[in-house]
């Protein structure tokens, strides 16, 4: 309980465009990033070479986006679409998986005691950032707003330009994936609520549909498309989205593995939910041949074994398999601890966690303890010739041996060396599922 109530938490501590205060939290800051925004006709972080091009992008209209809140993508300040999407969709399953850990006012936030489960407010906080970057002229969003070069003060602090990059047709489609799965989980809280997400889900598939017939269209828009289509369905019970989702080749759609609407294809269901339990059986292969009890991919602990316990945990939803569940369990043990540094990888959970990460409000403000509720990415191989700066820096020059060297123990407290301490708001949300399955149900809940 006390892992999942504070990286749930964490997401507050990311929240943008709002003042942080008491009795919410200690570790306060005024609001930021308030500005409008100058559109510009690209896609690209506004750093580098961007920077550079930047005054030949800025959109020659003049226009000006409102788009303030959302979270901060990471240890930094930029927002975007695509994460804010899955973030919100993994706090929605969340929901879904164990709507009984979950209640108003466990939290702590500004929207406690609204009679909204708070997750659910969290996961509105970011929907209610879509709807400022959405244009319901077309039913596109805009993808990605932030300051150059990522911000580097206090959040209150960081006065420069805003800018806001132009619709990306792939994410303003996929965008009405989140609305249209609010929907169903937000009716039986407030019918008109659910009613204007569904308008907003079906105005981003109708966009999708017209993009996707253009010259040199996308081709993941048939991708988004489908998953729209599949939770619009699920949500309302439409016939059309329910054709165009059996129609496309995609089945990997949670909302559609769970619906129990009486037309549901039985096929097209067990085969949604085959597309998430398919992926934790292999995962639980592959630790069943490891000498460790979690074996992680690529080289990389920390974080990633709350990942992986998310993987086996969304397969166990489906396939009822204890084995799986058990899996996920010591994949978490290894999250908090029973790990070779002895390190929890929550900031703020455990005896033992770490103090010196990427966040960089944690960097500014005057308490001596980062922001509680980030899961940092943790220790991982790194190469001396490829990825970040400060990556092969540390694998050149203190492990020279990098590529001999156990990963699990290559680790510093060097809020630098971005793969070890960064995070995003993408991997709190996960933290929130995973965790889910194992806090104890609510006193009321009427769950087991």
């Amino acid at each position: 309980a006390p892992a999942l109530v504070t990286v749930a938490r964490g997401l507050y501590h990311q929240r943008c465009g709002i003042a942080l205060t008491e009795p919410y939290t200690r570790f306060t800051h005024p609001a930021c990033h308030r500005g409008k925004a100058k559109l510009v006709t690209y896609y690209n972080s506004m750093d580098g070479k961007w920077m550079k091009m930047l005054p030949e992008k800025v959109d020659p209209s003049g226009k000006l986006i409102d788009g303030w809140g959302g979270w901060h993508d990471a240890g930094d300040y930029d927002r975007l679409l695509s994460r804010h999407i899955q973030t919100v969709e993994n706090l929605l399953k969340a929901y879904d998986a164990n709507a009984g850990k979950f209640y108003d006012g466990q939290l702590n936030l500004p929207e406690s005691g609204n009679g909204i489960p708070d997750i659910l407010d969290e996961a509105k906080w970011g929907l209610d950032w879509f709807e400022r970057m959405y244009d319901p002229s077309d039913g596109a969003f805009y993808y990605r707003i932030e300051t150059p070069n990522y911000g580097d003060s206090a959040p209150q602090d960081d006065h420069q330009q805003l800018y806001c990059m132009q619709k990306y047709p792939y994410y303003s489609c996929y965008a009405g994936a989140p609305f249209a799965h609010a929907a169903r989980i937000f009716r039986q809280f407030d019918a008109e609520l659910a009613d204007h997400y569904l308008d907003i889900a079906r105005s981003a598939l109708a966009y999708g549909q017209r993009e996707v017939k253009k010259p040199r269209a996308d081709g993941r828009l048939h991708n988004a498309i489908a998953w729209v289509a599949a939770e619009i369905y699920s949500a309302a019970g439409d016939r059309d989205a329910h054709r165009i989702f059996l129609s496309s080749r995609r089945r990997d759609s949670w909302s559609y593995a769970l619906c129990e609407r009486p037309d549901v294809d039985a096929g097209a269901r067990e085969a949604a939910r085959r597309t998430f339990v398919e992926p934790a059986e292999e995962l639980l292969k592959r630790q069943a041949k490891s000498g460790y009890i979690t074996c992680f991919k690529g080289g990389r602990g920390g974080d990633q074994a709350m990942w992986d316990a998310a993987t086996l945990l969304r397969g166990y939803v489906f396939a009822k398999d204890e084995q799986l569940r058990t899996a996920a369990m010591l994949s978490l043990d290894h999250h908090l601890g029973a790990n070779p540094l002895g390190y929890s990888w929550i900031t703020g959970v455990g005896e033992r966690y770490p103090k010196y990460i990427l966040q960089i409000p944690s960097e500014y403000d005057d308490i001596d303890e980062p922001v509680p509720g980030i899961p940092i990415y943790g220790p991982r191989a790194l190469s001396p010739t490829e990825g970040s700066t400060h990556g092969k820096v540390f694998a050149q020059n203190l492990y020279p041996a990098a590529a001999n060297y156990p990963y699990l123990r290559s680790y510093s407290e060097l809020p630098a060396v971005v793969p070890f301490s960064e995070f995003t708001h993408r991997s709190q949300s996960i933290g929130v599922f995973a965790y889910s399955f194992f806090a104890p149900d609510h006193k009321g809940s009427g769950e087991d």
